[in-house]
């Protein structure tokens, strides 16, 4: 988001500090179209119509961007956005269930019923994380998926 935080911050917050009357709506105004286009950039298209339909807007098909309500843009790209850390979180879900399947397998054909599978496949857990370098990765999906 620098881009746009930089873009928003010379076309709207340092014309606003500069000035002698002050004016929020006229900040708000003129910050809103880059980060409309941010969030329209990362929106899927399916989330934005379900938000059109529901707020009852009718856009022709001669409509651009900024014909597109905030009340629609915004709860749109908040659910694009949860759907995608859903599906991380899922995807960091499925390796540490297989250990803690394949650690409990291997305590009950042991014998070691009263063990708690938990204490020997957190370390696991950590260790993997840390061999496969999970932050960096973390971090670098997050960031390119805005690119």
């Amino acid at each position: 988001m620098h881009p746009v935080l930089t873009q928003i911050r010379q076309e709207a917050v340092d014309p606003y500090l500069k000035a002698d009357k002050k004016d929020p709506a006229l900040l708000v105004e003129k910050s809103w179209p880059p980060l409309r286009q941010f969030m329209l950039y990362n929106t899927r298209e399916k989330d934005l119509q379900l938000f059109l339909e529901m707020g009852d807007v009718n856009l022709s098909e001669h409509a651009e961007l900024a014909d597109i309500p905030w009340y629609c843009v915004i709860p749109a790209f908040v659910v694009s956005e949860l759907r995608i850390a859903f599906m991380l979180g899922f995807l960091l879900f499925l390796p540490f269930l297989i250990i803690d399947m394949v650690v409990t397998s291997l305590l009950m054909s042991m014998g070691m019923v009263l063990l708690p599978p938990v204490m020997i496949s957190f370390p696991f857990k950590i260790l993997l994380f840390v061999i496969v370098d999970g932050w960096r990765l973390i971090a670098a999906q997050v960031v390119q998926g805005y690119q």
